[in-house]
């Protein structure tokens, strides 16, 4: 394993599959975000553990940071370089790239990510892509909440859903990468887009079970799970707010801070939204934790339930501080 132990390193906080060499095997991204980087603590790196006949193969991958050839960036203190990672091609060459956040960067103090390109030796720098998010038109020092990529509009091109606490903007793939630039109001499906009154992860799926991705996210005037449907076009500007379980008591935290996913629950074609909250009292118990799990309609009606360890079923019980569904994993198959 490239490297060593390191006080706060957080070795794999962070984790995305994508077969980045091409080679028909899943390979798997490790991000090390607290870890010293040329004397810059909590600088950040990306281990790339690759994929084969025999199980993974962590020597072969290597490492990245922002100080690897070709990353627009250098290293600083506190960037936090693999905090956020997401897999998808991007530009349709058969390979996954790779999606990396950094949560500050100190310019502007703005979160921005870059995007690495797979190769048949693991990912390079080298004609990479880096978006900052400030240029997107998130104002007032956005910071990264989510990132997710996946192919929305069925071109072949993995695309690039950004979520932050001042916006969620959505990138569309080419053959030549991103076009990234200042975003306008969602409009047309299939161009790019800034949702600006919501706020905190984004997540893409098939929420509504019509064969067609869409994007959920979290409104920021009250917190309400708002879905943007998707079209045969990609998603467009029409908007469906779904009716979720009562919280529970204590409250949610913070919109910005919901672990999202969306997974294939039912084992077919149709996807579940999964909603963490580790700072949920469960009776009186404090910080226990729980998540929603959401099953959406056509009819943009969501089916949804709580789960906590006190629920039937779940092994183990609520206790003070578990922090039940801090993260929510797992890997949906197809355009997601």
């Amino acid at each position: 394993m490239p490297g060593r132990n390191q006080k706060n390193d957080r070795f794999g906080e962070v984790l995305t599959v994508g077969d980045f060499t091409g080679d028909g095997f899943a390979d798997l991204a490790v991000g090390i975000p607290g870890k010293t980087v040329a004397s810059a603590d909590n600088a950040g790196r990306v281990v790339l553990l690759l994929g084969s006949a025999a199980g993974l193969a962590p020597v072969t991958g290597g490492t990245v940071t922002e100080n690897s050839p070709g990353i627009a960036t250098v290293a600083r203190a506190s960037e936090y370089f693999g905090g956020f990672l997401a897999a998808g091609d991007v530009n349709g060459d058969g390979r996954d790239d790779l999606a990396v956040g950094v949560h500050d960067d100190t310019r502007n103090r703005d979160s921005a990510v870059h995007v690495l390109r797979g190769t048949a030796d693991g990912v390079t720098g080298a004609a990479g892509q880096y978006v900052r998010l400030g240029d997107l038109g998130l104002s007032d020092n956005p910071w990264l909440d989510s990132l997710w990529l996946g192919d929305v509009d069925s071109d072949g091109h993995a695309d690039l859903a950004v979520g932050s606490n001042r916006g969620v903007a959505l990138l569309h793939g080419h053959a030549n990468g991103l076009h990234p630039g200042r975003l306008g109001a969602p409009g047309r499906p299939g161009l790019d887009g800034l949702w600006t009154a919501f706020v905190g992860p984004a997540a893409t799926g098939d929420l509504t079970g019509d064969g067609r991705p869409d994007l959920a996210m979290i409104r920021s005037r009250d917190s309400a799970v708002v879905i943007a449907v998707g079209t045969s076009a990609g998603i467009g500007s029409d908007i469906v707010a779904w009716s979720l379980p009562a919280w529970p008591p204590g409250g949610w935290q913070s919109p910005n801070t919901y672990p999202f996913n969306v997974l294939p629950l039912s084992g077919g074609s149709h996807q579940w939204l999964v909603i963490g909250q580790e700072t949920a009292e469960i009776g009186s118990i404090g910080y226990a934790g729980a998540v929603i799990v959401a099953r959406g309609t056509q009819a943009g009606v969501a089916e949804a339930t709580v789960w906590h360890q006190d629920s039937p079923g779940i092994k183990g019980h609520a206790e003070f501080a578990d922090s039940f569904g801090t993260s929510v994993g797992g890997t949906a198959p197809g355009p997601v």
